[in-house]
């Protein structure tokens, strides 16, 4: 071994060393976190984890800050302390865990930077070859990647051996440098220009399969995260009470559309697009929200979606799914009223009912009323869909809960 190599070897171990104490320490600091937010809002932060516990345990600090945040805002729960008629925290605890926060947001962001540093990146790049002193393979992703069905299965056909194009000058400034920055950034304006898909989980899940790389990796995070900072990306956070669930939405702007248009990707009408347009989706954010979980959770089964699908007759469904020869117009249906005339013309469209309703409690009733009225067909709601870990979804998962003739 040569002088330079065992130097080169050296700076490798400490620049190791260095990355093992801050992901250390940048832990310690999420653990601390969670444990405060667990006290101030212990049911939304276990509701927000209950799709996947990994989204709580990769929050960036912009995240974490809008969480708490919007808790402090509110009034403090009344089961602060031990027990359920604990009074109030005093002045000197609630400034303490201020103080709490306020150092966890200040190292967090010293941090973040640290954490994904590339030891020697020049030297690296020249020789990262198999045989190569240097050469370390990229660790694959730990959780079971999205199964090719559906319209996933073409989107993941179409970033195999991705090669990102070149960035326009006039984006010069609005898109990152950084090469795997922007390869990464150049496949989310593809789905979403594309395909129309909304949802930052279903994005961030198909990126991270194409590059073997875990969901929540931070470095995928804040590349699709700057594409917002640098309003390429609009969005909001769409939440439910009952079930208690939430999805963060993303959609092109105006100067990404026209970056699309320039990069030979024509941007089709988004799902959110669509219901905002063709059923009022931005004056009901709740039925909004069940609709595209609803579609989001049919395509990781493997079925194919269209929201807002045109028919004839009065019947005006939510969504059509299709997969293998079955093929559902589908209702989502939150309230609890009966439907006699809903049911009805969905049944005169297909001969059957697909429902979509709140909770189980909800789809009994909605399944009731339709048996009732001998109309068969297939029901499931959205609390029972988020109950399955989104990572353990397959297409050979079930999408409907029942059945009935």
């Amino acid at each position: 071994m040569t002088i330079g190599t065992r130097m080169m070897n050296d700076l490798l171990q400490a620049e190791r060393q260095r990355r093992e104490s801050a992901e250390r320490t940048t832990a310690e600091m999420r653990k601390l976190l969670t444990e405060i937010g667990a006290r101030l809002a212990g049911e939304r932060l276990q509701a927000i984890g209950r799709d996947d516990p990994q989204i709580i345990a990769n929050w960036t600090t912009t995240e974490w800050r809008t969480f708490l945040n919007e808790t402090l805002k509110t009034s403090l729960p009344p089961t602060w302390g031990n027990g359920a008629l604990s009074p109030s925290p005093s002045k000197t605890e609630f400034d303490r865990l201020k103080s709490e926060l306020t150092q966890a947001h200040a190292l967090l962001e010293t941090l973040k930077q640290e954490r994904e540093i590339v030891p020697m990146a020049s030297p690296r790049l020249e020789s990262n070859s198999p045989g190569s002193d240097f050469y370390e393979p990229v660790p694959k992703s730990s959780s079971s990647p999205i199964q090719p069905a559906g319209v996933h299965g073409q989107i993941l056909t179409a970033l195999q051996n991705w090669a990102p194009p070149a960035i326009p000058a006039r984006f010069d400034g609005h898109l990152s440098p950084e090469p795997l920055q922007w390869r990464r950034q150049s496949m989310a304006l593809f789905i979403l220009a594309k395909f129309g898909l909304n949802a930052r989980l279903e994005l961030d899940r198909l990126i991270a399969d194409t590059e073997g790389i875990q969901p929540g990796s931070g470095s995928l995070r804040r590349a699709i995260n700057q594409l917002s900072e640098r309003h390429l990306f609009t969005g909001a956070l769409l939440e439910m009470n009952s079930p208690q669930t939430r999805l963060s939405l993303v959609r092109l702007s105006e100067e990404s559309r026209a970056l699309c248009k320039i990069l030979g990707w024509e941007p089709v009408e988004s799902e959110w697009e669509r219901l905002d347009r063709l059923h009022e989706g931005a004056r009901f954010p709740e039925h909004t929200l069940a609709v595209l979980v609803f579609a989001m959770h049919a395509r990781l089964r493997g079925y194919a979606v269209t929201l807002m699908p045109e028919t004839e007759g009065p019947a005006v469904p939510d969504g059509l799914v299709e997969k293998e020869g079955e093929r559902f117009f589908v209702e989502v249906e939150l309230g609890t009223k009966e439907r006699p005339a809903k049911w009805r013309n969905l049944a005169a469209l297909q001969g059957r009912i697909a429902i979509c309703a709140r909770d189980p409690a909800g789809r009994e009733r909605q399944v009731g009323d339709c048996q009732l009225a001998r109309l068969r067909g297939v029901a499931t709601d959205i609390k029972s869909l988020v109950r399955t870990r989104f990572k353990d979804i397959t297409p050979a998962t079930p999408l409907w809960v029942e059945a009935w003739d």
